[in-house]
């Protein structure tokens, strides 16, 4: 005798009902424990520090091959760390002719006020990439090489709306100073 189409679907039914539960005829095996989800730990991802990128050359120089930074009259810039204002001056700031002089000039400043500043105890001074701008006066292009200031503690610095690169001579330098103070969010002279 043979089984009609409907029976053979009921014994299947009855077969996957007692081996997983299904086809809506309860099952007499518990529900299966609940696997359990692995914590996962987000660390600090490196390249998502705080940087300010600081531009400085004087480009009718720079483009005639007499060095970078030959007229330079700036001696200061500032910048908001935390949202508060940082002034970083020095003569050596100034002095400097070529950029891994700023560079140094920079990162001395910067720890000499360390100690009366904490917050800037993370902070780094690095040469970063190089960038192109045309001296005004020539048309000639002339090549600058960043200085990237980097907090390492995870602090927020941002460009000064009121501030970047600063002379103390009192005057408005010559057109041929390119200067450029530069974050993730902003830009300003």
């Amino acid at each position: 005798m043979t089984t009609p189409l409907f029976g053979k679907l009921k014994l299947f039914c009855i077969a996957i009902t007692l081996a997983l539960g299904a086809c809506g005829g309860g099952s007499s095996l518990p529900p299966p424990a609940p696997v359990p989800v692995p914590v996962v730990v987000a660390h600090p991802v490196p390249d998502k520090r705080s940087v300010l990128t600081l531009q400085l050359m004087d480009t009718r120089s720079q483009a005639a091959g007499t060095g970078p930074l030959r007229d330079n009259p700036y001696d200061s810039f500032s910048f908001l760390l935390n949202g508060n204002p940082v002034v970083v001056t020095s003569r050596a700031i100034d002095d400097a002719k070529t950029f891994a002089d700023l560079r140094s000039a920079i990162e001395s400043a910067i720890n000499a006020m360390k100690p009366t500043t904490p917050s800037l105890v993370d902070l780094a001074v690095t040469l970063g990439p190089n960038y192109a701008v045309t001296d005004p006066s020539s048309g000639l292009p002339a090549v600058g090489q960043s200085i990237l200031i980097t907090d390492l503690g995870g602090g927020i610095i941002t460009v000064n709306p009121n501030g970047g690169w600063v002379t103390s001579y009192g005057f408005i330098p010559i057109d041929s100073m390119y200067r450029r103070t530069i974050d993730s969010n902003s830009v300003s002279p």
